[in-house]
């Protein structure tokens, strides 16, 4: 097939789902077939992957082209779901959109490939990038894209693997697969970014991926530096066992905790102290390690800077609750680094993990992430308010360095001026609450107003673990907050004043 786009996008997914279905498929569910060697290989652990297509996209035009892979090393005929109705509709771009900054929302929707048969459920499911890299991380051997050397780059990554990377090659389904495409242009990064698909449910605790639903990822991407075509591999892969309890009802309780990734499926980092330089000082920071079998399933988190320091330094444990475990940690500048931006690796492996027996399946949790030196410059500054006077009363931070700030504001409002997400706010009354989500660059992400026909006041704001925001304050009489939303809520007080607490998600 000739390529003739002048910017090419190759998405080589690898579909394996290797799941059976019987004529009581309703009633039960029936593990993969062990004939097939790279099937058995993944029966081992609770790895599955759901498909392998090629994909064109031309960035000039935004269109794009999704062809179906069937010549792969590995015969998926043994897949009875492939023999017997191919799922051609399982994956496609739902959107392929220009962002102002140059980047573009590639929107991948995927539809599950057993509609109906809960029993195969998805667990963690995740949609994996695999590009070329030129960003070297010399303590762990990994290599990444780096679009900052040229490379092509998924910003808004949920987390990082080094699973089907191309030098796991040759290992059957759990290793790289390669397509007639992937043999012409092998990328060459070993640690490579994902996106999470998961069924947005709200009694959805396990990032499960419902047999009934399609779900859409919105991978952030910026191309690679011209003349470079843009050519890598895309694997989706789920983690499944059988189910405990048949027929399957209730996903969260029906299965066993072991369907769920071993490894933790979170990892978030936020600087707690930044006194680093350039030419020396250091980083206080806390990483908070999400995962479902607690600290003691997985071995201390290691950080890897290589602009900072050689080797890697390892965290120590300060607190545990339910959700995640949190850990702490310094990062030295003993290299004396001038200033700049630096990346630095994050790594939580699973005490599960065989690196001797299977050096391919890496039961890891990876996150990438930068630190700036403290110059003591401004990053930004911008301007909200309007006609009257407005007041700040609380501000938070969240961990991607966004801040969302509450306060008070008469008639009008205006945030992000002469922004895409210019924002106008006008009170029901008199006096109401406003809550502005500021981007890390200081561009507005949202702002909400919230209140009825009397005075109202937002005075106290705090974010929680997963970037939701709680906003405490007062109201008199009756306030609605979310209005125009699914849960548009409305208070009434008992008396004069009462107190509300709301809460935002990201």
């Amino acid at each position: 097939m000739k390529i003739s786009f002048n910017l090419v996008l190759l998405i080589v997914m690898a579909t394996t789902v290797i799941f059976g279905c019987s004529k009581s498929a309703e009633n039960s569910a029936v593990e993969p077939s062990k004939d097939f060697t790279g099937i058995a290989k993944s029966v081992e652990s609770n790895r599955y992957m759901w498909g392998y297509w090629l994909v064109e996209i031309d960035f000039e035009t935004l269109s794009a082209e999704v062809v179906p892979v069937r010549n792969l090393e590995g015969h998926f005929n043994v897949l009875k779901f492939l023999e017997q109705e191919p799922c051609f509709n399982c994956f496609k771009l739902a959107g392929i959109i220009p962002n102002p900054d140059g980047t573009f929302n590639v929107n991948v929707q995927m539809k599950h490939p057993f509609p109906g048969l809960a029993q195969y459920t998805g667990f963690d499911v995740r949609g994996i990038a695999m590009f070329n890299g030129s960003r070297e991380f010399p303590a762990s051997g990994l290599r990444m894209s780096d679009s900052s050397l040229g490379d092509a780059e998924i910003l808004n990554a949920d987390g990082y693997t080094t699973m089907y990377n191309p030098l796991t090659a040759g290992y059957g389904l759990e290793g790289y697969v390669k397509g007639n495409y992937a043999d012409i242009f092998p990328p060459n990064s070993t640690l490579n970014a994902y996106k999470r698909f998961i069924s947005d449910h709200p009694l959805n605790v396990r990032n499960a991926f419902y047999c009934y639903d399609t779900v859409i990822a919105v991978y952030r991407l910026i191309k690679p530096e011209p003349p470079t075509p843009l050519v890598f591999g895309y694997a989706i892969d789920a983690s499944w066992v059988l189910p405990s309890k048949t027929p399957v009802i209730d996903p969260m309780t029906d299965f066993p905790p072991e369907a769920n990734c071993p490894e933790p499926w979170k990892i978030q980092e936020k600087l707690v102290l930044n006194q680093l330089f350039g030419g020396g000082g250091s980083v206080s920071m806390h990483i908070d390690v999400y995962d479902r079998g607690g600290a003691e399933s997985h071995f201390t988190p290691r950080l890897e800077c290589p602009d900072l320091f050689d080797g890697t330094i390892e965290a120590t444990l300060i607190d545990e609750n339910i959700e995640y475990a949190r850990y702490e940690m310094t990062i030295p500048n003993l290299k004396k680094a001038s200033q700049d931006e630096y990346v630095c690796l994050i790594s939580v492996e699973d005490k599960t993990n065989n690196p001797d027996e299977k050096p391919w399946m890496d039961v890891t949790a990876y996150r990438v992430f930068t630190i700036t030196p403290w110059s003591g410059e401004v990053m930004w500054a911008k301007r909200a308010g309007g006609p009257s006077p407005d007041f700040v009363y609380g501000s938070t931070t969240l961990y991607d360095n966004s801040a969302v700030i509450t306060g008070i504001f008469f008639q009008t409002i205006t945030f992000g001026e002469g922004e895409p997400n210019e924002t106008q706010l006008v009170t029901a009354y008199a006096q109401d609450i406003f809550i502005a989500r500021y981007n890390h660059d200081g561009t507005l992400g949202w702002a909400k107003r919230a209140g009825g026909i009397s005075f109202d006041d937002g005075f106290t704001i705090t974010a929680l673990s997963d970037n939701s925001t709680i906003v405490a304050g007062h109201f008199y009489e009756t306030a609605t907050f979310g209005l125009g939303e699914t849960n548009e809520t409305v208070l009434q007080s008992a008396g004069s004043s009462d107190i509300f607490v709301a809460r935002y998600s990201p």
